[in-house]
């Protein structure tokens, strides 16, 4: 089963799902981040011992252009596969977004309310400290509230989604078998031969007869690639079977069954070699 992850996210299976947690939450820490920017950062600049000059307008939109992009961008993800519809990703981006942003501007209420009745200094020092304690908890809270919500978004979408159609099994078409009579053994003919990793599939070789059955023929395919160095190959001289390369052969010593009708000639090539019959006795193929 397979799917789409947020930032950082990661399958995890059995005793692996606290490192997952360990992996994922630094990605979801930096898209809370990203989402609670425009509230975040100037609640940074305020907590520093050097006074900082106010936000800009350009600046703002800059803020907030981020927090934007990072909202659409997770509400594409969280609609799974393929292009999403525009009113569905903006829906999606706009509960992401709303989710972090309520989070995060709800960190100074808790930070005042938290520190009600305690002093941390000077008004100076006690500001500065309220405001990076706002900045560390908005920051949090936007990205455990920005997680939860991109699940359920996530989950609540594939509720409706249709099942994937079952994919449809391709077959390869078979030439029609015209041959008038069964190969029989020692025969060398051209047929289709199923490969040995899908027999849904096959490839046009020369082969020798082994044996023949009631619908099909026991074979050993011909290839003309030099197969020396391969034990499970023997060297067939060419009588004359294969006019158009006019070059020996090498013979599989593996059986392969083909049904009559990927036969595609209706006349043998010819006769498999004296000494090539001999040897493949030997090898008891």
């Amino acid at each position: 089963m397979s799917g789409h992850y947020g930032p950082g996210v990661g399958r995890a299976d059995g005793g692996g799902c606290g490192c997952a947690v360990l992996l994922l939450f630094p990605g979801w820490f930096v898209a809370g981040y990203l989402l609670a920017l425009p509230a975040v950062l100037p609640w940074v600049m305020a907590a520093s011992s050097t006074p900082q000059p106010p936000l800009q307008a350009s600046q703002r939109a800059v803020l907030w252009a981020i927090s934007v992009f990072t909202a659409l961008l997770l509400g594409w993800t969280a609609g799974g596969r393929g292009r999403p519809r525009p009113v569905a990703l903006l829906v999606r981006a706009a509960l992401i977004g709303a989710a972090a942003a309520g989070a995060a501007l709800a960190a100074p209420a808790v930070v005042r309310a938290g520190l009600a009745g305690r002093s941390l200094g000077d008004p100076a020092t006690q500001a500065a400290g309220e405001h990076v304690l706002a900045a560390t908890l908005g920051t949090v809270a936007s990205a455990v509230a920005t997680a939860v919500c991109y699940y359920v978004v996530r989950w609540w979408g594939r509720r409706g989604a249709a099942p994937a159609a079952p994919a449809r099994p391709v077959h390869i078409p078979v030439r029609p078998r015209t041959t008038v009579r069964r190969p029989a053994p020692g025969e060398v003919w051209l047929a289709e031969i199923p490969l040995r990793e899908d027999r849904s599939q096959a490839l046009r070789h020369y082969c020798v007869v082994l044996e023949s059955h009631a619908s099909h023929a026991t074979v050993l395919q011909i290839t003309s690639q030099s197969k020396d160095h391969r034990d499970d190959f023997v060297k067939m001289p060419n009588d004359g079977w294969d006019l158009v390369s006019g070059k020996d052969h090498w013979l599989e010593l593996r059986r392969r069954d083909v049904p009559y009708r990927q036969f595609l000639k209706n006349t043998p090539q010819g006769l498999c070699p004296s000494d090539t019959w001999q040897e493949i006795v030997r090898a008891g193929a």
